[in-house]
């Protein structure tokens, strides 16, 4: 039986865009704003003593704002240069043609398309995108396979994107995907598992 551990996911810190409500998905990639920073090493820094940090894992997005929110989050841990993985499987929700776009030039350009999407999110996709069931089963596919190789780590780290984060968090606790919506993870917002005896539970604190 593999050793218990807790799996910490970490949206990353926001951006411009973030802050303006464009659809990033994978075409843009721009680097963090800076004035979320200090609340996050402080977020961080509060958690640390119901931390196990002796053996730790860093699993990251490709993306830039994912790479620099786990550098943050290193640096806050006193972890050091430790080497952090990056996993295409965790990138952000492909938009298609929606890319880039608010939710009010979607609704424009797209009007019926956004209509099914708001109505069948698991199975309705913007023109070139993924739909969400998609996104969830890569995300879960990518999670497996960070449980395998972290097996013997007290504490794994992953920074990804919000909809990867509710995506994997629905599938661990049979949530339907059209509670999507109902269910908010801010920048820099962290969702702390603990897999025992081979099932992920969420992590109480105390």
């Amino acid at each position: 039986m593999d050793k218990d551990r807790d799996i910490y996911l970490v949206r990353h810190l926001p951006t411009e865009m973030n802050i303006s409500g464009g659809f990033m998905g994978r075409e843009f990639d721009p680097p963090i704003v800076d004035q979320e920073i200090e609340g996050f090493q402080e977020k961080i820094t509060a958690l640390m003593p119901s931390m196990s940090l002796d053996s730790v894992s860093f699993y990251s997005s490709p993306a830039l704002r994912c790479r620099q929110t786990s550098e943050i989050l290193q640096k806050t841990l006193n972890i050091g240069d430790s080497y952090i993985k990056l996993v295409p499987d965790l990138v952000e929700t492909d938009f298609g043609e929606a890319t880039g776009l608010t939710v009010k030039q979607i609704r424009e350009k797209f009007p019926e398309v956004h209509e099914a999407w708001i109505n069948d999110m698991s199975r309705v996709a913007y023109p070139g995108g993924e739909t969400y069931q998609q996104v969830q089963e890569r995300a879960w596919n990518a999670l497996q396979e960070i449980i395998r190789e972290t097996k013997d780590d007290s504490s794994v780290f992953i920074c990804s994107h919000v909809d990867v984060i509710k995506m994997t968090l629905f599938k661990a606790f049979e949530i339907p995907i059209s509670q999507k919506k109902f269910f908010v993870i801010p920048n820099g917002g962290i969702c702390t598992l603990v897999l025992q005896s081979n099932e992920l539970k969420f992590k109480p604190y105390r």
